[in-house]
């Protein structure tokens, strides 16, 4: 009798925690993508800047809501709200693959910001990185292979624009992007959330 009531509860206590458990049930990859077609093509007619990632996600038991948005910086202060660039979802059992990137391009009226995957291109948002010349600027990956776990914040890509040298901040740490932020003149951070 002892024993069925420790196997019943024991077997109620693994189909709980089962159910409880957050991130068995979403399967993310994301791995950088640099070589890509888009952005080689970019870089050909020199038009502007391609972050491009190869992005899986495949959901088991529940919807999942994928958003990306662009975080801008000058001088190590905000300059505005954070701005969704794109927000979708993902059904239970759905499966997405393919490419997840960001573009950047300047015109005579501004710099602008777009974000594709493999089954939407957002139009072009305008953005305020500063038409002045500084000594340095650049785009560079923040993540360059991962296992995306639900309900965490990525750090995708970054631009840096500043007047001094570029140090080397480790992108996958707070404090470091923290001090990244500090030290420059302008920064965007393109960051994701599952």
């Amino acid at each position: 009798m002892k024993l069925r009531l420790f196997c019943g509860l024991f077997a109620f206590s693994f189909l709980v925690l089962a159910a409880c458990s957050d991130n068995t049930d979403v399967s993310t990859k994301i791995k950088a993508n640099p070589e890509s077609e888009y952005s080689t093509t970019f870089e050909k007619l020199k038009i502007g800047k391609i972050i491009d990632y190869d992005f899986q996600i495949v959901t088991e038991d529940h919807p999942v809501w994928v958003t990306v948005w662009a975080e801008e910086y000058q001088n190590g202060k905000p300059l505005s709200e954070p701005v969704t660039l794109i927000s979708y979802g993902l059904e239970p059992d759905e499966t997405s693959q393919g490419p997840l990137g960001i573009g950047a391009f300047e015109t005579e009226d501004g710099a602008y910001l777009f974000l594709y995957n493999e089954s939407i291109t957002m139009k072009p948002r305008k953005i305020g990185i500063p038409q002045t010349g500084y000594s340095v600027s650049g785009w560079q990956y923040a993540l360059e292979e991962e296992s995306l776990e639900n309900n965490q914040s990525y750090l995708l890509a970054v631009y840096r624009a500043t007047d001094g040298e570029m140090a080397t901040y480790n992108f996958q740490d707070e404090k470091d992007v923290q001090q990244m932020i500090q030290d420059t003149n302008y920064a965007l951070l393109i960051k994701m959330k599952l």
